[in-house]
C-alpha cells in the first residue's frame, strides 16, 4: 500500500506537536472508520475514532483528502483515542500542508442553540428523516432515525454534501464534518442568512441570542 511512512529505521526523537482538527478516514486490516486527527508532528499523530477496535502495535493507515496515505503503528490507546507513530517522518512540506489545512477548516465555534426539531435530509438520491439537535450560524448537529446494524456503515458519511429541509422552510445546503453513530455535524455551505434564521426562530421559539449571532456574522461579512 503506497503512502507516507513505509520505511523503518528513522530517528524516533520527540518532535514538536501541533494542534489539529482534521476529519479523516481510518483504515484497519479488516474495516474502515471515520476518525479525527487531534494533533500531529513529523513523527506521529493523535487520533480519535469512536467505535474502532484498535490495538497497540497494530499497523494502520490514515486517509486525509488531498494528502498521501499516512502509514504507521499504534503506539498507545486510551478509550477512543490512540497514537500513531510513523515508520518514517513526514517531510516538512507535508507537515506544513497539514497544519495549514487544519487552520483553514478550523473556525471559531459559534454558540449552539438547542433545537430538537424534525427535518428531512436529502443526499445521493436518498431522503431520510432526521432530528436536528442544535444549530448555529455556521452549522448544526443532527441524528438520523435509521437502525445502524453492527458491521454496517451509516448512510451519511463524512465529507458528504446534503440538504437539510425544515417543514415549510427552504432547504439549507452543507456538508458533513463528522459522524459518530447516528449523529453527525453539518457545516453549512454559506452562513445562515438573517431571514432564514428568523424563520427558524419563529417556528422553534429559539432564544433571541441566536438572531444576535446571525446578525454579527452577517455584519462581519458586510451584508448588513
Amino acid at each position: 500500500m503506497p503512502g507516507i511512512g513505509n520505511k523503518a529505521g528513522h530517528d524516533r526523537r520527540a518532535a514538536e506537536r501541533h494542534d489539529a482538527d482534521i476529519v479523516s478516514r481510518l483504515r484497519l486490516p479488516a474495516s474502515e472508520h471515520d476518525c479525527q486527527i487531534l494533533d500531529l508532528s513529523a513523527t506521529g499523530m493523535r487520533v480519535v475514532s469512536p467505535g474502532a477496535l484498535v490495538n497497540t502495535g497494530e499497523q494502520v493507515a490514515i486517509e486525509t483528502q488531498g494528502f498521501p496515505l499516512f502509514l504507521g503503528t499504534v503506539s498507545w490507546r486510551r478509550n477512543d483515542a490512540f497514537g500513531v507513530r510513523f515508520a518514517r517522518p513526514l517531510s516538512e512540506d507535508i507537515l506544513q500542508g497539514l497544519i495549514s489545512f487544519s487552520r483553514r477548516v478550523r473556525t471559531q465555534r459559534a454558540p449552539r442553540m438547542a433545537l430538537n426539531r424534525a427535518a428531512i435530509s436529502y443526499f445521493d438520491h436518498n431522503r431520510i428523516d432526521v432530528t436536528v439537535g442544535n444549530i448555529a450560524v455556521g452549522g448544526l448537529m443532527m441524528a438520523t432515525h435509521e437502525h445502524l446494524r453492527k458491521g454496517h456503515r451509516n448512510l451519511i458519511q463524512t465529507g458528504q454534501a446534503l440538504m437539510i429541509e425544515f417543514p415549510d422552510l427552504l432547504p439549507i445546503g452543507g456538508h458533513v464534518r463528522w459522524t459518530c453513530g447516528l449523529q453527525c455535524g453539518v457545516m453549512f455551505s454559506k452562513p445562515l442568512k438573517l431571514s432564514v434564521a428568523e424563520d427558524i426562530v419563529g417556528e422553534a421559539n429559539l432564544a433571541s441570542a441566536f438572531i444576535a449571532d446571525v446578525r454579527r456574522a452577517q455584519r462581519a461579512r458586510g451584508e448588513l
